[in-house]
């Protein structure tokens, strides 16, 4: 007799994925007695007071990876070891070309490879040493009740925050009745010193993630303007912000291999980032970066394009530190809706009086605004989004009359044209037009 189910030849066809869910019922009177006895209420209170010492642990672990990279320097010169930051530089940057056989390639990935693995042996047995110091040794008592006696207490009196530290000192209360449940937090945080381990550890990130970041900033200044440098140099802002890395630092000094010994800890990190990416001293004052001064040089020289530098990776376990005084992160709704205003106001009061001083204190044919903003200027300096637009296409008409048989609509689309291609306009040029305008 012949199968009549249908379904009787689907089988093998698609890959069928299932998820079982299971629950864990109790029986008889267990409900009642883990309900008597409080164990989901204990649960609730030991995940929430883990969550704060847990924090204040980190804390303990982020100075101690601060002040040990800060000590420590990697080893630079070259003495034929293959363990050096000269001679993982040189073989980084001796990229083969695309024409060149994949053999080349595969030398070079291969010195890397064992000159990154003795630098990050180097990083870890810094931190071995850090650890294990027998005249200062804060790991020694991290796995016991020492740590919640000790190091913790030091901690939290560390805190800038009152109201913190009081929450703090209540969870450490709480928590040291469970000393045994930070065993696991222990194993975890003690594997990201290791240079043996795999995915994200400190060796890994000095030297996989951040020491290529440097060395192709190194290669991006030497296709920077030296004036755009100069200039920067000269602005005692921006060079208070060098001296965060060292007194006297200088950008020349900044991107260069041996430079890299001291660019670890997550501090220096954030004044090397601040230097590439600026910093806002208040909410009218912001010291330019690298980047920022990169960018309007681009604007106004769309032929000479320089590149953009790229901003190095936080260090593990560290929080991004900001050297900018303006807050990231505000608390509340109504908070940002009053900056908001505030800032708005500002704009509107200031506009016009920054670029007078601006243009007084230099060349007004070489301030650039961008062309998306011009409305936006306009509108705040002379009280009419269109007055700045109409004027700069009505110089443009004076500069390029129409020829004699071209029609007066494809004249006006040629100054249209010529009018939306440019992408930034000189304060002086804008003065121009509204003096010419009437």
């Amino acid at each position: 007799m012949p199968n009549t189910n249908p379904f009787s030849g689907l089988k093998a066809i698609y890959p069928v994925s299932k998820t079982l869910c299971f629950r864990l019922i109790p029986v008889g009177k267990t409900e009642q007695h883990m309900k008597t006895n409080k164990i989901f209420e204990d649960i609730d209170d030991l995940t929430k007071n883990y969550l704060v010492v847990k924090g204040i642990a980190d804390r303990i672990h982020k100075k101690f990876i601060e002040d040990t990279l800060t000590g420590f320097r990697l080893n630079y010169g070259s003495q034929g070891k293959n363990d050096s930051l000269q001679e993982y530089a040189e073989a980084y940057y001796s990229k083969p070309e695309k024409d060149q056989s994949d053999k080349k390639e595969t030398q070079r990935d291969d010195i890397l490879a064992v000159v990154g693995k003795a630098l990050k042996e180097s990083i870890g047995t810094a931190f071995s040493k850090a650890m294990y110091n027998e005249n200062d040794s804060m790991f020694k008592t991290l796995n016991g009740k020492a740590l919640f006696t000790e190091l913790m207490p030091k901690a939290i009196d560390l805190n800038p925050d009152e109201k913190q530290r009081e929450a703090e000192r209540e969870a450490l209360k709480y928590f040291s009745r469970y000393t045994s449940y930070m065993g696991d937090y222990n194993k975890i945080r003690l594997m990201i010193y290791d240079p043996a381990q795999k995915g994200i550890t400190i060796p890994s990130r000095v030297i996989d993630d951040t020491l290529p970041i440097h060395l192709n900033n190194i290669k991006i200044k030497e296709r920077v303007p030296d004036e755009l440098l100069s200039e920067a140099m000269e602005d005692n802002d921006f060079q208070a912000i060098l001296n965060q890395l060292y007194p006297g630092a200088t950008i020349n000094d900044l991107f260069t291999v041996s430079a890299y010994t001291l660019l670890m800890p997550q501090s220096a990190i954030s004044a090397y980032n601040a230097v590439i990416g600026g910093v806002s001293e208040s909410a009218n004052k912001r010291i330019q970066g690298l980047n920022e001064r990169i960018k309007m040089f681009n604007d106004a020289h769309p032929n000479e394009k320089a590149p953009l530098f790229k901003k190095l990776k936080k260090q593990v376990l560290s929080d991004r530190v900001s050297l900018s005084k303006v807050p990231e992160k505000y608390d509340s709704y109504n908070t940002v809706v009053n900056v908001m205003d505030t800032v708005f106001l500002n704009i509107k009061q200031t506009m016009p009086d920054t670029f007078t001083n601006v243009c007084t204190a230099h060349d007004p044919d070489k301030v650039y605004i961008n062309a998306k903003y011009i409305g936006s200027y306009s509108s705040k300096a002379y009280g009419s989004s269109n007055a700045v637009p109409t004027a700069l296409k009505a110089l443009l008409r004076k500069e390029n009359p129409r020829g004699e048989r071209q029609n007066q609509k494809t004249y006006s689309e040629q100054i249209e044209r010529m009018y939306k291609a440019m992408k930034t306009i000189s304060v002086g040029r804008i003065a121009l037009a509204m003096s010419l305008s009437g």
